[in-house]
């Protein structure tokens, strides 16, 4: 296992993030020792050989940050100024365009009327630079801002899939937009829905979904259309299955889930008899007695990176060749 490092970049990123004070962009490791990061959610895979992730500043607050796949030349690319309002603050969900140049995601930036709502933002994925805001202004069925937030584009770039509660119910549902943020449009309701993603051929979405009261959680599949959809994990269970991600060079998809006692990586693959998305029984891929989830492929679908208790792990395809990236404070 890599020590520890004791390098003067490292111990001034974590007496930064420490403080909260997040003004580090650019701070690189060149070694190859495990960098400190408390890690947030879902990270994303650049076909640049690029890792970006979201974790917690000192302040509290979540900052957008990238790595190479070796672990190695930490990048803060939403720098704050650490004050108490929220309109810099470094945002969350990272996803990567299809061609690696730049990344959406999540954060309460909004300066709007009224208080900061989560919206999606586009900025360079070098250096997170001309920041675009593209949605905002939405209000939710109380009249209070609405909130936006995973988002994912598609393979091809045509569309960006994400979750809101601006609609009527006030629930969070699969909504799909153009990469500019126009077009929008509700695909899913009547659940609370998360983390969709499309397939290779941006012809279907896979997300997470839950009755509305449930406890239970499932993965469910619609086409872009919102018309031909499927719940493919048994409905009515204990287990939760959660944060899908479609394999960019097939139907095999990757979730969390529950259903072994802790939190675990497991593959599903859809067929389709009579235009019907069906999923095969779910292979465990691994079995850490630690928390894994929030898997997402690497671009050519050979690996994948997840979170195991707060750090970036990466894997192959069928869960094998474990290998740490980040370590948590």
């Amino acid at each position: 296992m890599p020590k520890v490092l004791r390098s003067w970049c490292a111990v001034c990123l974590v007496v930064g993030l420490t403080a909260g004070l997040l003004l580090l962009a650019g701070c690189s490791d060149s070694g190859n020792k495990l960098v400190f990061q408390n890690v947030s959610e879902r990270c994303s895979w650049s076909v640049d050989a690029l890792i970006a992730f979201a974790s917690f500043g000192g302040n509290g607050l979540r900052y957008v940050n990238s790595v190479n796949e070796n672990g190695r030349s930490l990048r803060v690319l939403t720098p704050s100024d650490n004050d108490d309002d929220l309109t810099d603050e470094g945002g969350y969900h990272p996803c990567y365009s299809p061609d690696g140049l730049f990344i959406y995601f999540a954060s309460r930036r909004d300066t709007g009327a009224g208080a900061p709502s989560v919206d999606i933002f586009r900025m360079d994925a070098g250096d997170g630079a001309n920041l675009v805001q593209l949605t905002g202004d939405a209000t939710d069925v109380a009249g209070q801002t609405a909130d936006d937030s995973m988002p994912c584009i598609a393979p091809d770039g045509s569309k960006i899939a994400w979750i809101s509660n601006r609609s009527i119910d006030g629930l969070p549902h699969v909504w799909i937009m153009d990469p500019d943020g126009s077009n929008k449009q509700q695909l899913t309701k009547d659940t609370e829905d998360a983390w969709p993603q499309f397939s290779p051929a941006a012809d279907y979405i896979v997300y997470q979904s839950k009755a509305v009261g449930s406890n239970d959680t499932d993965l469910a599949v619609m086409d872009v259309a919102g018309s031909i959809g499927a719940v493919l994990t048994a409905a009515n269970t204990p287990s939760r299955e959660e944060a899908p991600a479609w394999s960019p060079v097939g139907n095999t998809i990757l979730f969390h889930s529950n259903r072994s006692g802790d939190f675990d990586i497991y593959a599903t693959t859809l067929t389709f008899p009579g235009g019907v998305p069906t999923a095969s029984a779910p292979v465990q891929l691994t079995a850490d007695a630690r928390a894994d989830g929030f898997p997402n492929w690497k671009p050519d679908g050979t690996q994948f990176v997840f979170t195991r208790d707060r750090e970036v792990w990466i894997a192959d395809a069928d869960g094998s060749n474990q290998e740490q990236l980040t370590r948590r404070f």
